[in-house]
């Protein structure tokens, strides 16, 4: 993310333009979010669990500079 570039500018990857130490921990994270907000819908049928993988919206948007940073990955409603 363009903020991860700003804020560590020594762990840039100069082949990908990224923090790669913080992209492995997102894409573990978002690889088992989804399976999780199953178990918690399915448990909690009065509340609604919702997961957007910003990781994957922010990605390709080299222009973006972080300064205007994206919503939270999770939403939570109570009905």
């Amino acid at each position: 993310m363009p903020h991860n570039r700003q804020n560590h500018p020594n762990d840039v990857d100069e082949s990908s333009s990224c923090v790669e130490k913080f992209n492995s921990d997102v894409q573990f994270f978002n690889d088992k979010l989804p399976a999780l907000l199953h178990k918690l819908n399915t448990k909690h049928s009065d509340a609604v669990f919702t997961y957007i993988n910003s990781y994957e919206i922010d990605s390709d948007d080299q222009t973006n500079t972080g300064t205007n940073p994206l919503p939270p990955l999770l939403s939570f409603s109570h009905g």
